[in-house]
């Protein structure tokens, strides 16, 4: 068990969390920390069982990725025993995240091999873009006008023709 001025030291670190979190959602910002509650929840269990974090339960990688919401609970489930270890990015950080996350979806979508994998991948680029969308406060009833706008003055992508740019040289006056 926890001494009670290391608890309470985890107690107020825990609240300032929250309240960091309540105020983001309360000003109309997008909160990067959805799951803020849950992980408040398993840091304080961490602590009282005296487990040691393991980071790597998030990402094959060492360099910081942004997952959706549900993947600790999804992980927590999947290993009761493991501990995990998020970061709560600020705005900036995580509009960051977000443009970087936009890059490695549209990636794996070029990549995908067949129309399950191409639907899954979709899903994901559509999931992302939705949070970039919300970032913006662009509503998707503005977003559709918009598309709707484009589509009549420019027309779409959807005949296999293309524009080839090309220049002639003019002969120079002397």
């Amino acid at each position: 068990m926890l001494a009670p001025s290391r608890f309470q030291r985890l107690f107020k670190k825990v609240s300032s969390l929250v309240r960091l979190w309540e105020q983001k959602t309360t000003q109309g910002r997008p909160s990067a920390c959805p799951v803020l509650f849950f992980v408040c929840v398993c840091v304080i269990c961490q602590k009282i069982m005296n487990t040691p974090l393991n980071t790597s339960l998030l990402s094959k990688s060492s360099k910081p990725k942004l997952v959706r919401d549900n993947i600790p609970r999804i992980i927590l489930e999947k290993e009761p025993k493991s501990t995990l270890k998020l970061h709560c990015a600020d705005s900036e950080e995580f509009y960051q995240m977000v443009k970087e996350k936009i890059r490695e979806e549209v990636l794996e979508l070029l990549e995908a091999k067949n129309n399950l994998e191409i639907s899954e991948e979709l899903s994901d680029v559509y999931e992302i873009i939705e949070t970039f969308r919300d970032i913006h406060g662009i509503d998707e009833a503005t977003l559709l006008a918009v598309k709707k706008l484009r589509l009549e003055q420019r027309g779409g992508f959807k005949w296999p023709c293309f524009h080839k740019l090309t220049t002639r040289c003019r002969p120079t006056s002397r």
